[in-house]
């Protein structure tokens, strides 16, 4: 089946319905995993969106790719792949395998550095704390970060993010702001 026809179109109710479609039909999420790391603009975005549709869903959905989607997060060129691939670990329960786990967390740690888009960057304090929770000894690092960001951060997304993820690693770590 041909699904490229589909994700031209980036309507909402086109996602939804393609995603309700997906979760009726899982023998198809293999070719939109495909799409999506395609990397082609708009489509790949597109089917990101639809992954993530599905995943708020069935969180473990895309048990079987997790492993090659976080191998190719870091390299995707198109912004809405990153940001659906980021989207889709925030949903995603944390009980990764450890290269998986590694993988994440440095390619985590890189996008919230190195002022990636918005999404992307505010998705990634989600993964990072996440990550923290499975791993405390990396709240203390991930508190520095945080506080380095937003002492240069201007988006609202990014401010309101990072303080609230950082009132809860105070709270978890009982070191005050």
């Amino acid at each position: 089946m041909d699904f490229n026809d589909l994700l031209n179109d980036s309507t909402r109710k086109v996602a939804d319905m393609t995603a309700q479609m997906l979760l009726e039909k899982p023998e198809f999420i293999s070719d939109f995993v495909v799409i999506l790391l395609s990397d082609k603009v708009r489509i790949s975005a597109n089917a990101g969106r639809v992954l993530a549709l599905c995943c708020q869903e069935d969180p473990l959905l895309l048990q079987p790719f997790i492993e090659n989607l976080a191998e190719k997060w870091p390299n995707l060129q198109q912004v809405g792949s990153r940001r659906s691939l980021a989207k889709i670990f925030t949903l995603y329960p944390p009980d990764y395998s450890e290269k998986v786990f590694s993988i994440l967390l440095n390619t985590a740690f890189d996008f919230v550095e190195s002022g990636q888009s918005i999404a992307v960057q505010v998705y990634s304090m989600d993964i990072l704390y996440q990550l923290s929770n499975k791993e405390p000894i990396l709240k203390n690092e991930l508190i520095h970060i945080l506080e380095n960001l937003l002492e240069e951060a201007q988006q609202p997304a990014i401010l309101s993010r990072g303080n609230k993820i950082l009132r809860i690693l105070h709270k978890e770590t009982a070191i005050p702001k």
